[in-house]
């Protein structure tokens, strides 16, 4: 127990030979041995003084302080489970087993009385099993010591699918196998039925993994609760959403669901929304580990399934409230755009008219000869037009600024032609290019402010969706 390896060292091996242990003497592995016979008479005669005192007497010194025991630190025992790590992968067979004669039903002892088998021997019914074997397969491979603590660290991201994970206690042992006696004597002898393993889960967590509703029944009745979480913040039913357990899921709503009235085949009954909603009903925020969350996001076609009844019409009822309003808002505004990116699109000039484009060649081809005369005449008004302009910045003239403007604005006209605003149409397109930029500026905070909502993974699915 406590392995982090399911090989087997070689302190178990050397067990195996039963003429190197001297405890063989007292009980064997073929159902003899000195504590066998004496019980076996003990059983006949009712008188149970001799075995009691062989098995203080003979076995004393088998136990650890003579039964006594000691407290030794946690960081001492991991280190001894991990003082030694076997090589292989399982014992050498037990061929002797295997013999019929080895299993007479005859041979056997008597049965123990059901009064000597409830009698409660001091056993430890809170006493964990965190085996590499009981532990979930994904899990196997991240297991990893600490001196802190006796158990063992996991990775939290699992599927919980394992063979033999069944919890890592005696009651939830006997839940997922379905020993409904076995669970009840546990629980009586004072077992916690809302006891979490290394992964948080408890035994609702452990039966709704294993599918075993009528179980499920059986340890809620006795007060397990719904509403523990495990190390992934996973109620039993948003566990049983997230794996897509359908017969589970809409179990466990029938078990936390409030009956108002009934009649014949129809019900009116209340469900809480508090593990089911998308909102969270605390701080308003979205809650991605809430049912519906973890249904519509699920990516098994088992999860279609569970759309059905209670999450569609809570689907409907927040489309009705919330999203139809939204959905057209956005709708409409996202038409408007598009009818003003159309004007300012379709009312762009298109290229300059062939004579103009000529002339303005002819123009540059003149230009580009090389004439020095006509360069010089050009530098000079140049020149003079610099100094004019220097004079007039000096003599304070108070339309400086509307003379700036209007030569800026000139300038720019000669440049661009788009910003040639004579017609109506040019005057158009010019306005609905301004609304453009600006309704883009609104989105994108718009978009911020969705993202900042939902969190960048479901704002980025919703968008590529």
């Amino acid at each position: 127990m406590g392995n982090t390896e399911s090989n087997v060292t070689s302190g178990v091996k050397k067990q195996a030979g039963a003429a190197l242990q001297p405890i063989y003497k007292l009980c064997d592995l073929k159902g003899g041995g000195l504590l066998v016979e004496l019980m076996k008479r003990a059983t006949q005669n009712k008188q149970y003084a001799e075995i009691d005192h062989a098995i203080k007497t003979k076995v004393e010194h088998f136990l650890y302080n003579k039964g006594a025991g000691r407290y030794i630190p946690i960081s001492q025992l991991v280190l001894l489970r991990n003082k030694e790590r076997a090589r292989h992968k399982l014992l050498p067979q037990l061929r002797t087993m295997e013999n019929p004669e080895d299993f007479e039903v005859n041979d056997e002892g008597p049965e123990v009385s059901e009064e000597e088998y409830q009698k409660n021997a001091n056993v430890n019914i809170h006493e964990r099993c965190f085996g590499n074997f009981m532990c979930p397969e994904d899990q196997k491979f991240s297991r990893s010591d600490s001196l802190d603590h006796e158990w063992v660290n996991v990775c939290q991201e699992t599927n919980y699918e394992g063979y033999v994970y069944w919890g890592e206690y005696p009651l939830t042992f006997a839940a997922c196998l379905g020993q409904e006696e076995s669970f009840r004597l546990i629980l009586a002898r004072g077992a916690d039925p809302d006891a979490q393993d290394s992964n948080g889960n408890t035994v609702l967590h452990l039966l709704v993994i294993k599918e075993k509703s009528e179980h499920f029944d059986m340890a809620y009745e006795v007060g397990s609760s719904l509403s523990i979480r495990n190390n992934q913040n996973l109620t039993p039913l948003t566990l049983a959403a997230k794996l897509a357990r359908t017969e589970m899921f809409f179990h466990i709503l029938n078990l936390e669901r409030e009956i108002y009235w009934q009649i014949g085949s129809i019900t009116c009954a209340a469900y809480p929304l508090s593990q089911i909603d998308t909102i969270d009903m605390e701080t308003g925020h979205i809650c991605k580990i809430s049912a519906l969350n973890l249904v519509v996001f699920g990516d098994k076609d088992e999860h279609l399934e569970l759309l059905d009844g209670l999450l569609i019409d809570l689907l409907n009822a927040k489309w009705n409230t919330f999203v139809k309003f939204k959905f057209y808002r956005q709708f409409f505004t996202f038409a408007f755009y598009f009818i003003i990116s159309l004007f300012a699109f379709t009312l762009r000039p298109g290229p300059p008219e062939a004579s103009k484009a000529a002339k303005n060649s002819t123009n540059a081809t003149i230009h580009s000869q090389p004439n020095s005369t006509v360069n010089t005449s050009l530098n000079v008004i140049l020149h003079i037009n610099e100094t004019l302009k220097k004079i007039k910045s000096k003599g304070g003239n108070g339309n400086d600024d509307d003379y700036d403007v209007e030569e800026w604005w000139e300038n720019l006209r000669e440049e661009c032609r788009l910003m040639q605003l004579d017609s109506l149409e040019a005057k158009i397109r010019i306005g609905a290019e301004v609304a453009i930029t600006i309704g883009s500026f609104l989105y994108l905070v718009a978009a911020f402010r969705e993202a900042g909502f939902l969190g960048l993974r479901m704002f980025f699915e919703n968008l590529v969706c």
